[in-house]
């Protein structure tokens, strides 16, 4: 493990600046030393700690001692080293001098605890331990290191402490193995079965992929714990947790938590005090002046990349990559050169271990010699391991890689289309990454099926038009408008956009957008460099004076920003090869590095252009080695994980410079990855590349589109980000309040899309009924039958949806329900009526409230007296479910695996005995339970895959002969807590009357139940027309899961965010006010009601009779609507027109239909559709939070 990995050393260390404070060391001056000199000092010492070379490292921490008497630094990298040399005594007191000058610092205070631990007084480190919590919640090493001393009392006491700072830990490492596995096995020891089934079930979910050993035994302890077997579960558990911790995924959360070879402890100081280094905020440039980036090509072990490339033509074939292909968190490189002594192409995938490179290409797997052209590390299969794609002059390879470092070649995943770049992205929102190959004579892009196959379809997603070719290319919503863009460039100039159009088209607009031909292209950079979150353009040209920098206006069109005289005159002088935006400074605004060759011989081809925090770019000269004067590519990586980027030149002699930033991490910053959930999910690649991050703190704001596994903010002065907010490929938004430095944000499970909520008043409060209109999924692609594009009917759902009478009461003579809309969708709701049903009391009355065809006109009752519970539900496994399906009680069936989708599973099956019932009767099987759904996108990865389909719920009785044969379609419930009935009178085998439910679907059953009767007892039904209805905002409810991890998604409706939520749907919906005429009749003149708005719906009550003695009152609403969701891949997703309409053949309909366009329903439009609604808010939502504080 890489020693000079520093910020992994100390990722806390990094959310505080250490500032100056004057007790105790009022006495002493500080020396008069140049910022320049202190850097070098830091830089110096922290090295020489990094490789234990301990005297050394003493002699630079005594200077900076020494110059800056009040700086933490100095004494707490001295307590480190004491610490290490054995000097007990000496490292507790520097250690508690940092201290008094930081107090409640709890990376100095911690290292004190360890001190006291490695000198035998481990009572003394828990409660220095303790007093850290106390004023640090949450710090992640201190909560390991109690879980650790407490592991080693056997009271019980200790236990339970134990126990709760795991939890705490778990919480605060949501992505890190060894705390969860940990509180698992701790779960497991004390029977907590049903709490570490749903641990595990989440590690699952978030983990990468786990080595193919282990993966049995993962699935015996679910299955184990799942049927409530405790012992086996423990054994099982046991080697399934040896056979992680040997895992690279495991192996890097321990250093999370510890830090880096443990046995080298304490974690280095590596941020001066501002007001210590000797300079005022107004005159930063001198330290910025101290920055240096030192050539470390020979200490890094690649001075065998550092010389020139002497075979003629063969200099400008050198390539480099950066990456940690290992997930070890070091950063490690892969080259590709032609080498002059054995007069072949040399291939080399360099590890990096302890700052050092060497080639592990063959142990790897991989090809050592051979012309390779780019390569491209990335997650192809969404298993949590960086794949690597190679381009090579006859076509293209996919090495997969294991997650312990070694690749293998799928035979189907490789190709004859060729390139000389490629670019990973998802460009169909399907959930996996695509790859787009490109040179200057052509492009191929390459859909992922997820089954390691690809297929050719640049001419079907229209990238045929425009450019014939690209040097380079970039991708990121330059519109924001919620998908992701292209853009490409070529030496000819040939430049074009290609906006994204949804459904796996795009539309080349280059010149529409203001984005003029440049000539000579060889790069293009990426980057919101004026901070307005927008991504802008740099076009780097071969043509001295032809290089353009774009400013996009924050609608997807540019113009040419010429602002920055300093980069215009050096433009003028360059022939660019490659250009970067970088924050090199961790001030919180984009730099640019431009390398090429200059057109005169005393310039420099090489320039480093810094942000003045204005959007305005000026020279910085002095950071840059003085014989660094020329280069053809730019590769940027933090080598040694210390929070500043460094970089690698390719120079134009095929020779590689390393170069180190010493001294760029003086600002803060924060470092995160994201972690998409991957089993029962795929609705975002797992490493979330292509989502847009926007961070604010104070007045700083900064977005990124994520392009690789890391994701990198520089924060200034300022301690920490308050906020991040991640909007996901999905077009899901997440926030992310006060975001620990070292931070992996998980996925959350986020429920969409569904369908519009019922709320109704219960006699006490508003509560959760369930979801209505379900039956409509406008523009909902359904290839998962075939291949052929389809879409979910069009025809209005038409619904009965059966409500307690113990859940609706009257309220001010009347029943009032609420329809609210939550979801990123928009609802068209076109008639309501309620319908009293009054029965005799001892009578349950049903709809069957499955997802199916069209209703017919009214609706059928179930009657039932009786309710037989099934003796046993056995799951495929052998689990029993019969107490869970036994009483509506939120506790739900949850027998199967997880499939790679969100709402499809492993085939899993219920096999239910109904015991000693009379089959020369009725007999009707009751099914309530929910269904968590797929989605647009997931639809059309499904579709895509052609190896899954969608199997809904089939009733199954034995055959005779051992199998099963269908006797009855169940289908799925239309949401939340829906009821299916199904008449099997004479259907089941007398011999052998059990009935299997089987499919692939994510159903929950809560209550299950048989009736051997068919009542039809009297029912008294009326009809209730809305008596008024109002339309307005409301926000959005608090979401919780009901019954635990396998309940729905429930609503609490007394807890209400009146923010936005989504990216809505444009268009002009149906202004706030009275709204009762478009709820009288299903005549196309409908609410248009959109995400957080709320319909509250009245109905009179006075007329109705009074109930009979022994009789009670149910009812049914009855709704007919259409509801459109936002999803990346429904059809006309983004906006609210077409407007649906009875009687159209299709959504998305054709030219030969359209809405109606008679007098009453323009009227209607005119009077009720003016409410228009932009995205412009969703899209400003944090950028306006910056203005607000700058205004305070």
């Amino acid at each position: 493990m890489n020693t000079t990995s520093l910020s992994r050393m100390a990722p806390a260390l990094l959310l505080s600046l250490f500032l100056f404070c004057l007790s105790g060391c009022q006495h002493k001056r500080a020396k008069e030393v140049s910022p320049e000199e202190l850097i070098s000092a830091k830089t110096l010492g922290l090295a020489y700690l990094e490789e234990n070379k301990l005297e050394e490292a003493e002699a630079e921490f005594l200077k900076i001692v020494d110059w800056r008497p009040g700086e933490v630094m100095g004494y707490a990298n001295l307590g480190i080293v004491y610490l290490r040399m054995g000097a007990f005594d000496k490292a507790e007191e520097y250690l508690k001098k940092a201290i008094k000058m930081q107090p409640d610092d709890p990376d100095v205070r911690l290292i004190l605890a360890r001190s006291y631990d490695m000198s035998g007084a481990p009572e003394k480190a828990v409660a220095e331990l303790e007093d850290i919590l106390s004023a640090n919640p949450g710090h992640v090493k201190s909560l390991y290191n109690l879980t650790e001393l407490y592991a080693t009392s056997a009271t019980e006491d200790a236990a339970d402490k134990r126990l709760k700072y795991m939890r705490e830990l778990v919480e605060k490492t949501p992505a890190n193995l060894v705390p969860r596995l940990s509180l698992a096995e701790m779960l497991i020891e004390k029977g907590e079965a049903d709490q570490a089934l749903a641990l595990l079930e989440e590690v699952q979910q978030i983990a990468p992929a786990f080595p193919r050993e282990a993966e049995a035994y993962f699935t015996e302890t679910i299955a184990a714990l799942k049927g409530g077997d405790v012992e086996k579960a423990s054994t099982s558990f046991m080697i399934f947790h040896n056979y992680l911790k040997v895992t690279t995924p495991y192996q890097s959360g321990m250093t999370e938590l510890k830090g880096p070879a443990g046995a080298l402890v304490g974690s280095p100081v590596i941020t001066f005090d501002e007001q210590q280094l000797g300079f005022e905020a107004a005159n930063w440039e001198e330290v910025l002046a101290a920055i240096r980036f030192n050539d470390i090509t020979e200490t890094a072990g690649l001075s065998f990349l550092g010389t020139p490339v002497a075979t003629e033509g063969q200099a400008g074939k050198t390539f480099l990559v950066a990456s940690d292909y290992n997930g070890d968190g070091d950063m490690d490189l892969y080259a590709g050169r032609y080498d002059d002594a054995s007069g072949t192409f040399r291939r080399y995938l360099l590890k990096n271990d302890w700052g050092v490179y060497s080639d592990v290409a063959a142990e790897a797997g991989l090809a050592t010699e051979g012309e390779a052209v780019d390569v491209r590390f990335a997650d192809f299969n969404n298993d949590g391991f960086l794949d690597l794609f190679m381009l090579e002059p006859g076509g293209y390879q996919l090495y997969l890689s294991d997650g312990e470092g070694k690749f293998s070649t799928p035979a189907a995943a490789s190709g004859s289309e060729t390139g000389e770049k490629c670019t990973a992205f998802d460009y169909d929102h399907d959930g996996d990454l695509d790859a787009f190959l490109s040179d200057d004579g052509g492009m191929h892009l390459l859909q992922n099926a997820g089954d390691n196959q690809y297929s050719e379809m640049l001419e079907k997603a229209g990238l045929d038009a425009g450019a014939k070719g690209a040097v380079d290319a970039c991708f990121a919503d330059f519109d924001e408008d919620g998908d992701i863009d292209l853009f490409v460039a070529n030496a000819r100039g040939e430049n074009a956009l290609f906006s994204n159009q949804r459904g796996g088209r795009f539309r080349e607009i280059a010149a529409e957008a203001g984005l003029g031909q440049v000539p000579g292209v060889s790069a293009v950079s990426l980057g919101d460099y004026n901070n307005d979150g927008f991504q802008d353009l740099f076009v780097a040209s071969k043509e001295p004076g032809a290089s353009r920098l774009y400013m996009n206006r924050g609608d997807g069109s540019f113009e040419v920003d010429e602002s920055s005289e300093q980069l215009i005159s050096s433009l003028a002088q360059l022939a660019l090869h490659d250009a970067r935006f970088i924050d090199f400074d961790n001030d919180g605004y984009l730099d640019l590095l431009l390398v090429g060759e200059a057109r005169a011989a005393e310039q420099p081809g090489v320039v480093l252009l810094h942000n003045d925090g204005q959007g305005k770019l000026w020279l910085s000269p002095g950071n840059l080695p003085d014989d660094l004067l020329s280069g053809s590519a730019i590769t940027t990586l933090d080598y040694n994980d210390d929070g500043d980027v460094d970089f690698a030149i390719t120079g134009l002699d095929g020779s590689v410079r390393l170069l180190r930033n010493d001294g760029g991490n003086n600002h803060h910053y924060i470092k995160m990855k994201l972690v998409g959930l991957r089993a029962g999910s795929a609705k975002n690649n797992y490493f979330g590349v292509g989502a847009k991050v926007e961070m604010r703190s104070g007045s700083l704001y900064q977005s990124k589109v994520v392009t690789g596994p890391n994701v990198h903010f520089g924060l200034g002065s300022r301690e920490k980000a308050e906020v991040i907010r991640i909007i996901w490929t999905n077009g899901v938004p997440q926030n992310m309040f006060f975001p620990a430095t070292d931070k992996a944000l998980i996925e959350e499970q986020e429920l969409k899309g569904s369908c519009p909520f019922l709320y109704a008043w219960n006699g006490e409060n508003w509560h959760f009924v369930k979801d209505v209109m379900w039956q409509s999924a406008l523009g909902m692609p359904l290839g998962i039958m075939g291949e052929n594009k389809s879409y979910a009917p069009a025809n209005a759902s038409v619904d009965y949806i059966r409500i307690p009478g113990e859940q609706l009461k009257t309220r001010d003579g009347a029943y009032t329900v609420r329809i609210t809309g939550e979801l990123w969708e928009t609802m068209y709701m076109d008639k309501f009526r309620l319908i009293a049903l009054d029965h005799p009391a001892d009578v349950d009355v049903f709809v069957d409230e499955r997802m199916g065809p069209p209703a017919l006109e009214g609706y059928h009752l179930y009657q039932t007296r009786e309710k037989i519970t099934p003796v046993s539900v056995l799951d495929q496994d052998g689990n029993e479910w019969a107490g869970a399906v036994s009483r509506i009680d939120s506790v739900y069936t949850a027998g199967f695996h997880y499939g790679p989708f969100q709402g499809l599973t492993r085939a899993s099956t219920l096999t239910i005995d109904p015991g000693a019932i009379d089959l020369d009767a009725p007999v009707y099987f009751y099914f309530y339970g929910w269904l968590f759904p797929t989605d647009a996108s997931i639809n059309a990865a499904i579709a895509q895959s052609g190896s899954i389909g969608l199997r809904p719920a089939v009733l199954e009785v034995p055959d005779g002969k051992g199998g099963w044969k269908p006797v009855h379609k169940l289908g799925f419930p239309m949401g939340k807590d829906k009821m299916l009935v199904a008449d099997l009178s004479g259907r089941l085998n007398p011999k052998d009357p059990r009935l299997r439910i089987s499919t692939n679907m994510q159903l929950y059953w809560d209550r299950i139940f048989i009736s051997n009767e068919l009542v039809d007892s009297p029912v008294e039904a009326y009809e209730m027309a809305p008596e008024k209805a109002d339309l307005h905002y409301r926000g959005f409810s608090r979401t919780y899961r009901k019954g635990g991890p396998y309940g729905p998604h429930w609503f609490d409706y007394q807890e209400v965010d009146e923010a936005q939520k989504w990216r809505d749907l444009t268009g002009k919906y149906t202004r706030y006010g009275d709204v009762t005429a478009l709820l009288d009749e299903a005549d196309d003149m409908y609410i248009i009601m959109n995400a957080g708005d709320e319909t509250s719906i009245r109905f009179e009550s006075e007329g109705l009779p009074q109930l009979r003695p022994g009789w009670k009152r149910d009812f049914l609403l009855h709704s007919v609507g259409w509801v459109k969701d936002g999803d990346m891949n429904t059809a006309h997703g983004q906006t609210v027109e077409p407007l649906p309409f009875h009687g159209m053949s299709c959504y998305p309909y054709g030219a030969d239909e359209a809405y109606p366009d008679d007098e009453a329903h323009r009227a209607y439009r005119d009077r009720y559709n003016t409410r228009v609604v932009d995205t412009r808010a969703f899209s400003r939502a944090l950028l306006d939070m910056k203005a607000a504080d700058q205004g305070r």
